[in-house]
């Protein structure tokens, strides 16, 4: 009986150690084969996050251009594999590198004329054990999967629209930033600073060309885009009837920015012209002229004012306190950025050769003598280096100097018609 009871036991331990053999081999099976399904799982999961964080800085780069607002977007740069219980990671999360490089062109041209902007591509590459994922890139407003052997998207065509181009650019005064890690990280934007428009008046043909390290994905999105070309490494825009152009300033400092460039067929400037809300008469001692005199000045309807005493014909030429000043009144919002602006003065004379210039004040300063064209034309006198700001234009007046070097036996006098300023600015 012994004997029997001895043979159990072995029994038992060989039916244990069987177990316990089985259950290591399932362990193992786990480890070797269910956990990288898992862990890849995980990292396309990871994917899926940071596809968002692409998208969400994308619309981050477009509304930091439109309110003028610092905006940031986060990148998830690695994920947590989960623990399990007897089994193990050969790591406890996976971790990627975002890199800002400033490669590529934007070049424009217009009558001539060309404009070059350097813009920075975004692209994030994970550091995956498990799954075969793409490197993530922001190009010209658009999120490309960088596979090894293919690069796709799954965004919409967006640059053209409608007689419209509108290109979404991040621009930095750095070569390269780039940084590694499984953090969390925000990716902070500021609003570039947006050079003054070009108003292409009558409308004209527009050239663009954009660098790509992607040609492979701009081609299939402007496959069917009239007017369109993909190159090399480069896409080609042409339009016509092109109004407008608005685009940012190169960046030079650190950091990021954000721009879109503009190119449309239609005009958002706007125009006014401001006519004197005062005008003094200081040819003589001194004289503010009333309304009804003032308001001639408004129309073009052919009456004249004669001023209350001759210009001068002695030296200084001009003298200093001998002139008419207008003062005018802004209806421009405060924001407003001014693009150009125009002095029209019309004068006629009357016996003799009368010169006529004028001085341009603003906020900060003063213009020198400016000399006018011959009278009963239309001086048509470009003066936006004096008015570049609303506060210039708060505080502008015009002073208008009147000489006549020779000495003439009858009354030297000038007479005044239209005048006005006419501002351009969106």
């Amino acid at each position: 009986m012994k004997k029997l009871h001895g043979e159990d036991a072995v029994s038992s331990l060989v039916g244990a150690l069987l177990l316990l053999a089985i259950f290591v081999s399932f362990i193992a099976m786990l480890q070797v084969h269910s956990v990288p399904v898992w862990n890849r799982e995980v990292e396309y999961g990871h994917m899926d996050t940071l596809y968002n964080d692409f998208s969400n800085f994308k619309v981050a780069v477009e509304d930091s251009v439109i309110y003028n607002l610092p905006k940031s977007a986060s990148i998830h740069m690695g994920t947590r594999y989960p623990t399990r219980v007897l089994l193990r990671n050969p790591q406890s999360h996976s971790s990627g590198t975002l890199t800002i490089v400033n490669n590529s062109w934007v070049n424009i041209s217009y009558g001539g004329k060309k404009i070059a902007i350097q813009t920075a591509t975004l692209s994030f590459e994970p550091n995956h054990l498990y799954a075969d994922t793409p490197t993530l890139v922001y190009e010209y407003g658009t999120v490309i999967r960088s596979y090894s052997n293919a690069n796709v998207t799954t965004d919409d065509q967006s640059i053209i629209r409608e007689g419209r181009i509108t290109i979404p650019v991040i621009l930095t005064g750095e070569n390269l930033t780039s940084i590694s890690g499984s953090e969390v990280r925000e990716v902070n934007l500021n609003p570039a600073t947006e050079a003054l428009p070009i108003i292409i008046n009558p409308p004209g043909d527009v050239n663009i060309t954009l660098t790509t390290s992607y040609p492979d994905v701009w081609k299939r999105l402007l496959d069917d885009i009239p007017n369109t070309n993909v190159s090399g490494n480069t896409i080609f825009i042409n339009r016509t009837g092109i109004k407008e152009i608005r685009y940012p300033e190169n960046a030079t400092a650190s950091g990021l920015y954000a721009g879109l460039i503009r190119i449309s067929n239609e005009s958002t400037a706007k125009s006014v012209r401001l006519y004197p809300k005062a005008i003094l008469d200081n040819t003589s001692t001194g004289y503010w002229l009333d309304l009804g005199e003032v308001t001639m000045f408004r129309y073009d309807d052919g009456k004249t004012y004669r001023n209350k005493q001759t210009w001068r014909n002695t030296p200084p030429f001009p003298n200093p306190n001998v002139y008419f000043s207008f003062y005018f009144d802004s209806p421009i919002p405060q924001n407003a950025r001014i693009i150009n602006a125009t002095l029209v003065n019309k004068y006629a004379k009357s016996d003799g050769n009368i010169t006529c210039e004028v001085k341009i004040y603003n906020s900060t300063s003063e213009s020198d003598y400016i000399p006018l064209t011959y009278p009963l034309t239309y001086p048509s006198l470009t003066c936006g280096e004096y008015i570049r700001t609303t506060d210039d234009l708060n505080n502008l007046s015009v002073k208008l100097f009147g000489y006549n070097t020779y000495t003439l036996a009858s009354p030297d006098y000038t007479y005044h018609d239209l005048t006005y300023i006419e501002i351009t600015y969106i």
